[in-house]
């Protein structure tokens, strides 16, 4: 994600959806804004709610429909910072990954664990 919205965003909407580049340019930066507001919403509401799997799951599913929708230019070009913000927001649920998955091993190979997860 952080490779497409540092390296292929901007040419990629450039592109499908016609974007004068200087527009173009300011569009991964909703990517990186919801990253940042869902890793700490998605982590609060995943603790408040004890559903870690079920959050996980819809979370994975909407960034998947939310970049479907944009790669193959079926979202509308209004719609566009909203969507990024979208799927920026929803893969935060990576971080809801790395801790369920460093609860599956002992304490002293939580790094390591951690480690092959990214």
């Amino acid at each position: 994600l952080e490779g497409f919205a540092d390296v292929w965003c901007s040419p990629f909407l450039k592109q499908l959806y016609h974007l004068h580049f200087s527009h173009a340019v300011s569009y991964p930066t909703f990517i990186f804004l919801g990253l940042s507001a869902g890793g700490s919403l998605l982590g609060v509401l995943a603790e408040k709610t004890k559903a870690y799997y079920a959050l996980i799951i819809a979370s994975a599913l909407i960034m998947a429909g939310s970049f479907f929708l944009l790669l193959t230019g079926l979202a509308p070009l209004w719609s566009l910072k909203g969507l990024l913000f979208m799927i920026g927001f929803f893969s935060a649920y990576q971080i809801l990954v790395f801790y369920e998955a460093s609860l599956y091993g002992p304490s002293h190979m939580t790094a390591m664990i951690t480690a092959f997860m990214n």
